[in-house]
C-alpha cells in the first residue's frame, strides 16, 4: 500500500509542471516560488515578473493615488498569471498599433490638405517671440506672439480660414499644433496678416520649444479645415477615414 501511494506522488509530481505553482498573494514570500520561475523560459519569467509587480507593487502605488487595488487572486498560479498578462500585454500592443496607425491617416489627411491650399493660398510664419511680461505696460502674463502671412493666390476674395498650424523641428518631429481662425477679407492677390497669442508658460516643454524658434528657418505649415470664399463658395479639406 505504501508503494502504490508512493508512487502516486511521484506520478502527480511528474505531471505538475512550474506553471501550476501556487502565486503567493503577498510580496515577502515570492521567494518561494523561485525554484518554479527559474525552469520557465525567458518570455513566461518576463509575463510573470510582469504580473507579479502590477498586482503588488503596482496595485500598492495606485491604492496611493485612490485608483482601486487589485491583489493576486486566490487561485492564481503562475500559468494563470503569465495567460493573463500575455494577453493584457496583446492588447496594449493592439492599442499602440492603431494609435500609431490613427497618426499616420492624420498626419497623411494634413499633407493632403496642405497641397490643395497650395492652389488657392500661401501661409507664411512672418514672425515669432516672446513677449515677457511688463507691469508698467499692464501685462500680466508672458506671450508668445506669432504672425503669419496669407496670400491668396486664387482669382475670387477669400472671406475666412480656419486650420492648424504645425511647427517642427529640424528632423520633422512636431513640436506644436495651433488652432487658429482668419475671419477678414483678403482680396485676389493680395496678402493679410494674422496675428497670434499664447499663454507662455515655463514650466512647459512645448511652450518653450516654440518660443524658442526662429521664424526664418523652423519648418512651418498651415492645414486648413475651411476656406470660405466671398462669393458663398468654401473649400473643405478632406478629412482621414
Amino acid at each position: 500500500m505504501r508503494r502504490t501511494a508512493s508512487l502516486f506522488l511521484l506520478a502527480l509530481a511528474a505531471c505538475s509542471g512550474p506553471r501550476d505553482t501556487p502565486l503567493p498573494k503577498d510580496l515577502t514570500t515570492m521567494e518561494t516560488i523561485r525554484p518554479a520561475m527559474e525552469k520557465l523560459s525567458q518570455e513566461d519569467r518576463e509575463l510573470a515578473m510582469g504580473y507579479i509587480f502590477r498586482h503588488t507593487v503596482g496595485s500598492a502605488l495606485g491604492a496611493a493615488f485612490g485608483v482601486k487595488p487589485e491583489p493576486i487572486p486566490d487561485g492564481m498560479t503562475l500559468g494563470k498569471a503569465i495567460d493573463e498578462q500575455r494577453t493584457l500585454v496583446d492588447k496594449n500592443k493592439a492599442a499602440e498599433a492603431a494609435k500609431k496607425l490613427e497618426k499616420e491617416k492624420a498626419a497623411a489627411a494634413r499633407k493632403e490638405a496642405a497641397t490643395q491650399m497650395a492652389q488657392v493660398m500661401t501661409v507664411r510664419l512672418a514672425g515669432i517671440r516672446l513677449h515677457k511680461a511688463s507691469y508698467r505696460d499692464f501685462d500680466v502674463e508672458n506671450q508668445i506672439l506669432i504672425s503669419i502671412d496669407l496670400e491668396n493666390r486664387g482669382s475670387k476674395p477669400i472671406s475666412g480660414m480656419k486650420g492648424t498650424a504645425t511647427f517642427k523641428d529640424k528632423f520633422g518631429d512636431i513640436l506644436s499644433e495651433l488652432p487658429i481662425k482668419f475671419e477678414q477679407e483678403i482680396p485676389a492677390g493680395k496678402t493679410a496678416t494674422l496675428k497670434l497669442s499664447k499663454r507662455f508658460n515655463q514650466f512647459d516643454l512645448e511652450d518653450r520649444a516654440l518660443a524658442s524658434l526662429d521664424a526664418a528657418t523652423v519648418d512651418f505649415s498651415v492645414a486648413p479645415e475651411v476656406i470660405l470664399f466671398g462669393d458663398g463658395t468654401k473649400f473643405e479639406a478632406l478629412k482621414a477615414k
